[in-house]
């Protein structure tokens, strides 16, 4: 129409020509503007950075295999946090025992568990078995990170 004239708020009013083929960069540890000048397509997606699970219980030994839900291509960092039921007075204690696959494809990881177990009282307080009892049917929450 003549006359009609407006201007986009975003990329210093230019609309970026031609869209993108090319994938999203990886995360970044630092902020950055950037200077492409194409734009990505609406269905476009970024990888995913973490791998995580709910729900999981430590079998009758005290352990879980537990296969991620991507590869890593370095030994990822885990954060591993134990349901606490109500009324539970021992706290459990989680760890990676071991990890699953081989350097440029990490798959999954053995995690063991167990229960603190208290084993005297003294003036200053008490005193915890942190590796005192067993884990076995301990639910937990594991998170695998990509490193960056």
């Amino acid at each position: 129409m003549p006359g009609l004239s407006f201007r986009l708020p975003f990329m210093g009013g230019k609309v970026p020509t031609p869209l993108s083929d090319t994938p999203p960069d990886p995360e970044s540890t630092s902020a950055r503007a950037g200077a492409m000048t194409e734009a990505s397509r609406a269905d476009h997606a970024h990888p995913r950075l973490t791998s995580s699970h709910s729900g999981l219980v430590l079998n009758a030994s005290g352990v879980l295999a537990v296969t991620f839900t991507r590869s890593f291509t370095q030994k990822p960092s885990i954060v591993l946090t134990p349901v606490v039921p109500v009324g539970e007075t021992q706290p459990t204690v989680l760890a990676v025992q071991s990890y699953t696959g081989s350097a440029g494809n990490w798959t999954g990881c053995t995690v063991r568990g167990w229960k603190a177990q208290i084993v005297s009282v003294s003036i200053l307080g008490v005193n915890v078995n942190a590796l005192g009892g067993s884990a076995a049917g301990s639910e937990f929450t594991l998170i695998a990170l990509q490193v960056s």
